[in-house]
């Protein structure tokens, strides 16, 4: 039992520093991911305080769901796809190197599962920290907000935990969705493919 939590103790201490090999290699685009997934979810928090501040939807999660209309949930779930696909066509820039590093560990043995951990865990680095720092700006600039906006931004309080909660929900389940496809794709590869992808 010891040696097996060993291992899968250094099973995943590999893929952690995979995952940061793939991020910090071309970190200019790291930071523009960043940035976009930041981006998204702030205008996301901003948009469903504003549109359900006119519902007046109390902290309880059921409240701010029987407050949303088809029209408010549309305008969410384009704000969420439009947040995800920039974030993967900024990723595909970096498509050479995750299939070159992808070439390696494919032919030390690596398993499909292997390849999509990796992929998982820099899609939830990327995604805690948008939500942070997201949670971060609107909290450090929300009086200004609210001065400018006209309307009351829920800074902190139940209210602001729960926004959080389900933004964390929106965005983290999709986000990680979208990453399994191209781990689907590296899995049915051959490895003399992913050389070729690779150059």
């Amino acid at each position: 039992m010891h040696i097996v939590r060993n291992k899968s103790t250094v099973i995943l201490r590999n893929y952690i520093l995979t995952t940061y090999r793939l991020i910090t290699r071309r970190w200019w685009l790291s930071i523009i991911k960043l940035c976009s997934l930041t981006i998204g979810i702030i205008a996301f928090l901003l948009t469903m305080n504003f549109l359900l501040g006119h519902e007046n939807a109390d902290a309880s999660i059921w409240s701010l769901i029987n407050s949303c209309t088809v029209g408010n949930l549309l305008v969410l779930s384009a704000i969420i796809v439009v947040t995800l696909t920039v974030y993967v066509l900024i990723a595909n820039n970096q498509r050479a190197v995750r299939y070159r590093e992808f070439f390696v560990r494919k032919l030390y043995g690596e398993s499909g599962m292997g390849i999509a951990s990796i992929l998982l865990i820099e899609t939830g680095i990327f995604l805690l920290f948008a939500l942070g720092i997201s949670h971060a700006l609107l909290h450090e600039a929300g009086q200004a907000l609210n001065s400018i906006g006209g309307f009351e931004l829920r800074q902190s309080g139940p209210e602001a935990r729960t926004e959080l909660l389900i933004a964390c929900v929106a965005f983290v389940v999709p986000g990680m969705l979208t990453v399994l496809l191209p781990a689907i794709r590296c899995k049915r590869l051959r490895t003399v493919d992913l050389l070729k992808l690779a150059n």
